[in-house]
């Protein structure tokens, strides 16, 4: 199972999770799992897929927070 993590802000939490619902059902993509924890500033979106091909889309698409059971790589994001 691979878990993709999107941060989204406050306010656009809907829209994003509309979007992100939209794209899922274009693409026949079916999460295993959503979850969201709220902080302060952000929310961390997580969606766990089964198929790995399905997160690396997923991945590419949305802005990603942080991918669990991924390599981690160097980022060059301030």
């Amino acid at each position: 199972m691979r878990s993709v993590r999107v941060r989204v802000l406050p306010d656009d939490f809907s829209p994003a999770m509309r979007a992100m619902g939209e794209w899922l059902d274009a693409n026949g993509y079916l999460p295993t799992r959503y979850k969201y924890d709220h902080y302060d500033d952000a929310i961390l979106v997580t969606v766990d897929f089964e198929a790995e091909g399905a997160a690396e889309a997923f991945a590419a698409r949305f802005e990603v927070a942080n991918q669990s059971h991924a390599q981690s790589e160097p980022s060059d994001r301030s």
